[in-house]
């Protein structure tokens, strides 16, 4: 009786890439910074960048640039 022989090949691509998809996900997650400024080029109170264009899993950081803005600064 002969025995089978098994590639382990495909087995081990095939976790590689499930592995690689799984923390794809994250990895193209980025974070958008939004200044609070007292005083912009478009006058006072104002957020630069005004617009923002972001996708799901994204995240959005307002930063007061005065810490006499009435927003609370939180690390």
């Amino acid at each position: 009786m002969r025995k089978k022989e098994v590639s382990t090949k495909p087995s081990i691509c095939a976790v590689a890439l499930s592995s690689v998809l799984a923390f794809a996900g994250g990895a193209v997650a980025e974070e958008h910074v939004i200044q609070m400024l007292n005083k912009g080029e478009k006058g006072a109170m104002v957020f630069q960048p005004d617009l923002v264009q972001v996708m799901q899993g994204d995240t959005i950081k307002f930063v007061p640039s005065d810490k006499s803005h009435n927003a609370p600064l939180k690390e």
